[in-house]
């Protein structure tokens, strides 16, 4: 029992200076918590402006994926977890997004609006969300963009095939790039009982050649 004793007392002896140089480790490492999205609203909108602002310029594509059934649809046709897509249309004072949407603002239904990236990444919306960047865009092209998506403000959602001139998330976007884009952005033939013909997903702008991850988040405010 004694020899016992004796042989554990020496493997801690010998263990003693790896535990040492655990402990200095953790006591130098950066322990803080990354900083979580608060629950309400406008502070949520100002931890955006401090987190995200610095990241991201006008232009730059914001994708969601929705709450709803039709983002489930939409998702589950597209194979792709993105189902609703806004291009931001300024920084600051606020990140804003401009975006075609059926009901995320009730005194604004099914008509081409302009959110703030909190209204529009909020959990009531959003289980999870990104933004990317189209790196072949020029600053004379993203101007233009900006441009022709302001003048589709207060415009009706639209759903329908290609050929019947569909106003909703991905056409807007699709409408405000330049041709040269435009060419490289696949349509996906669907038939459903509600719609058949070409659709247009957000997969189809995220998977371009030339699209760039800049920011990823989890959920925002309840």
């Amino acid at each position: 029992m004694e020899s016992a004793h004796l042989n554990a007392y020496r493997r801690l002896c010998q263990l003693l200076p790896w535990f040492l140089t655990v402990a200095g480790l953790l006591l130098m490492a950066d322990l803080s918590p990354v900083p979580s999205p608060p629950q309400d609203l406008e502070a949520y909108q100002h931890y955006l402006q401090q987190q995200v602002a610095p990241k991201v310029h006008v232009g730059d594509w914001v994708v969601r994926a929705g709450t709803g059934h039709e983002s489930q649809l939409i998702q589950q046709l597209s194979g792709n977890p993105y189902s609703h897509i806004g291009v931001i249309s300024q920084i600051q004072p606020e990140i804003r997004v401009i975006h075609a949407t059926t009901t995320d603002d009730h005194k604004r239904l099914n008509q081409v609006i302009s959110s703030s990236l909190a209204e529009f990444t909020q959990s009531k919306w959003a289980t999870t969300w990104a933004v990317y960047r189209h790196t072949g865009l020029s600053n004379t092209q993203i101007q233009q963009q900006i441009h022709d998506l302001n003048q589709m403000l207060g415009q009706p959602f639209v759903l329908e095939s290609r050929e019947n001139h569909p106003r909703y998330c991905t056409t807007i976007v699709y409408d405000s790039l330049p041709v040269s884009i435009q060419q490289q952005v696949p349509w996906q033939t669907v038939s459903l009982s509600v719609i058949k013909g070409d659709l247009l997903f957000p997969k189809a702008f995220i998977e371009l050649k030339g699209s760039q991850l800049i920011y990823q988040q989890a959920p925002s405010a309840k």
